[in-house]
């Protein structure tokens, strides 16, 4: 699909979506940066921990195809928005909780509410970005998402050292709603399924596509490390390796800052390489490769490490 001319520009809505992401990640990381307080404060057992931490996948990926759905009947700019108020009130929230019960039901609606993020993202760049832009924009919401546990855990380390740990939930609560005022000024051109403009695949069509099942086993794989480090690595740092909060805070957020810029690096490497005429197909399978090969090694010398 072409851009349509009264939409914002591709660079525009690839940034604004990017720091929609950033938020998200933010805040669905709040709990894994306050994790060793938060279980002292509440007398929390390891398990418990454990489900609060694994809670918010729970409503966040089995309400993410129904949030797909909805944005493409009723448009994913009013879908997103929706979404972004109720994570926000649930991150928010959560600085009030005093007891497992109560966090753990604002951790199912957080995702909840941001099981809309990425099915969002996804017609937003579709609808907004020419095809030849679309691996750099994708590069640049990659990075926003990808910068956002940097962000939230060198802040909310911070914040939590010298305010305890609701201080971050309530801040970043609050400053997520401020970004639906820059949101206002963004104006996607949306292809609707019920006026009959827009036409493509069955779901079961999509279904049978090998690529998809393909593209689905490889994020399987990168984010069940990156999820297992965004969960785990700040308890890890303080309580195994004797970290303070503040040396957890900056060892955590250079890691995740690495992440980011190799994400927009590679969106970026990878238009490039596909403009002077190297195949689509072979650019996209040896940049996940080179990564998943990457991410294997790292994995091994974590656990290898005295």
């Amino acid at each position: 699909m072409t851009q349509n001319s009264a939409s914002s520009s591709p660079t525009k809505i690839a940034w604004v979506v990017s720091l929609a992401l950033l938020i998200s990640y933010v805040d669905r990381g709040n709990l894994a940066t306050a994790s060793t307080l938060i279980q002292q404060e509440l007398a929390l057992s390891p398990e418990q921990l454990g489900v609060l931490l694994s809670a918010f996948f729970a409503t966040y990926v089995l309400a993410m195809v129904p949030a797909g759905w909805l944005a493409e009947r009723y448009g994913a700019h009013a879908v997103l928005t929706a979404g972004l108020c109720i994570w926000s009130v649930a991150t928010l929230a959560s600085g009030f909780a005093a007891s497992f019960v109560a966090l753990l039901l604002f951790r199912l609606l957080l995702g909840l509410g941001e099981s809309v993020s990425f099915p969002c993202m996804s017609r937003l760049l579709a609808a907004g970005v020419p095809a030849s832009q679309l691996a750099e924009a994708n590069g640049i919401t990659a990075f926003g998402y990808l910068i956002g546990p940097a962000i939230g855990t060198l802040l909310g380390g911070l914040l939590i050292e010298h305010y305890g740990w609701r201080s971050s939930f309530l801040l970043f609560g609050t400053l997520s709603l401020l970004w639906l005022l820059l949101w206002r000024r963004v104006v996607v051109v949306e292809p609707r399924v019920d006026d009959g403009s827009a036409t493509g695949p069955s779901f079961k069509k999509i279904l049978q596509q090998r690529g998809l099942w393909g593209t689905s086993l490889g994020l399987f794989s990168m984010n069940y490390s990156f999820y297992l480090i965004l969960a785990w690595l700040p308890s890890y740092l303080i309580t195994e390796r004797g970290f303070s909060i503040t040396a957890m805070a900056a060892v955590a957020s250079g890691a995740y800052l690495l992440n980011a810029v190799a994400a927009w690096s590679s969106g970026w490497l990878t238009d490039r390489w596909i403009a002077r005429g190297h195949s689509v197909n072979v650019t996209y399978k040896t940049i996940l490769g080179v990564y998943h090969l990457l991410g294997i090694g790292c994995m091994v010398g974590l656990v290898t490490r005295p």
